[in-house]
């Protein structure tokens, strides 16, 4: 019997506690069973000092494991079962990567391409064709998808599935066009999703967006949300706030202001997404703007302290890998391309193939995409097989680490650098009510 890798033992004024990254399990504790665990640690233990219920519970929590690596084996498991699992789809789909605003952040080159009937009727096919789905998971994406609602809508209405597979659709939007007739349409076209950027309220918004013919087009977007809230109730709308090191001080602002109009309505709220600079697309000055980790721990500590909300602290551990490892998670660009992320809908160096008449997806680019499935793999590198953050990270970015490890980008540092894990637990057990 061993102590977990992923288990931390914390002495804190308000007692003794445990945590577990795989289990993402945090206990209070007391001295017996506190230097019970630790014994174990330094492995002087005796099997006499606990009964058999106390020894399974902590097994179950993974605070303790049977033999050496059954922990990460475990990790292993449950990582590799959804790699290969191949009844739910992941499809990203843009119908155009044109877009109205012009954000100093954004990665792409606002090609004013629209999806051809053609391209819309093999996708369709594809879709259709998933006999074996159990889920199918679609988000439309863009540029601005909105400002193809045509395409949109045509696609929709030409997927045949049958009534035993659930299509589960988001649009990823910044809600200019959002308008009445539309927002009517969402159940039908089976969204059950938005996403909004949101940069800032009012002039704030409107000078990140920089649009020359509408200079207030936040109230535009505010009017529409504003109708969205009025006309569903069970369809979620998560407000992304986009930031850098100017405006993170605004979050508390903006979601305070989101909060408080929609007061009634819990599946409209605000989160906040730290800008990265995508494929160097950022100039130096603006990308220098950027919030590193330490900015990102800092403004988790210090939402945390505003609102006593643990969700900006506790790790949310779900074995939430990066889909793209999956091989039934592909994203279609207007053109009829076939990417594995979404990130590089358009860019022609990181295309691996392109959709067939007969919706079939026909791979150009065979040593690209066994990249995407296998290459710079956490769960076989030996910085991360033996890191108590694995199951937190899982391993950063799969695209970011192949980028890496070809040498195309430099390397982003790890969460296991910054020991935030200990400042976040730290500041939880602090705020604990006696």
């Amino acid at each position: 019997m061993e102590l977990s890798k992923f288990t931390m033992l914390i002495r804190h004024k308000k007692g003794l506690f445990i945590y577990n990254s795989l289990s993402n399990c945090l206990i209070k504790t007391d001295e017996e069973l506190f230097n019970f665990i630790d014994s174990i640690r330094c492995k002087c233990f005796s099997f006499e000092d606990k009964n058999n219920e106390v020894i399974c519970d902590l097994k179950k929590a993974f605070f303790i494991v049977e033999q050496h690596n059954d922990d990460f084996l475990q990790y292993l498991n449950v990582s590799w079962g959804r790699r290969q699992t191949d009844d739910v789809y992941n499809i990203t789909i843009s119908p155009t990567m044109d877009c109205n605003y012009h954000c100093y952040y954004c990665f792409e080159d606002h090609d004013k391409t629209f999806m051809s009937d053609e391209t819309i009727e093999r996708i369709a096919k594809y879709i259709s064709n998933a006999k074996n789905a159990r889920i199918i998971n679609l988000t439309w994406f863009g540029g601005e998808p909105l400002m193809a609602k045509e395409q949109i809508i045509k696609l929709s209405k030409k997927i045949q599935l049958s009534k035993e597979i659930k299509l589960s659709c988001t649009i990823i939007t910044n809600c200019y066009y959002l308008d009445r007739d539309f927002i009517n349409l969402l159940p039908e076209l089976c969204v059950d999703n938005l996403q909004v950027t949101i940069d800032g309220l009012y002039d704030d918004y409107n000078r990140v967006k920089s649009m020359d013919r509408d200079k207030d087009c936040f109230s535009r977007i505010l009017s529409y949300i504003d109708i969205f809230a009025e006309c569903h109730k069970d369809i979620s709308l998560h407000l992304r706030v986009n930031m850098d090191k100017h405006n993170m001080k605004d979050f508390y602002k903006i979601a305070t202001f989101f909060k408080k109009r929609y007061p009634n309505n819990p599946n409209i709220y605000s989160y906040p997404a730290f800008l990265k600079n995508i494929n160097n697309k950022t100039s130096k000055s603006k990308a220098c703007n950027y919030c590193d980790i330490e900015d990102q721990i800092n403004f988790s500590l210090s939402m945390f302290e505003k609102t006593f909300d643990k969700n900006y602290l506790y790790p949310k551990n779900g074995f939430n890998e990066c889909a793209i490892r999956n091989r039934n998670s592909w994203a279609f660009g207007p053109d009829g391309s076939v990417y594995k992320c979404w990130e590089n809908i358009g860019k022609v160096d990181y295309k691996v193939g392109f959709i067939d008449e007969d919706g079939k997806i026909q791979i150009t680019d065979q040593p690209k995409l066994i990249r995407y499935f296998y290459g710079a793999d956490p769960l076989y590198a030996d910085d991360c097989k033996e890191c108590f953050y694995l199951p937190i990270c899982h391993g950063r970015c799969p695209h970011q680490r192949i980028q890496e490890e070809l040498g195309s980008v430099e390397r982003q540092p790890c969460m296991k650098d910054t020991k935030c894990i200990n400042r976040y637990l730290e500041k939880l057990i602090e705020n604990l009510s006696e």
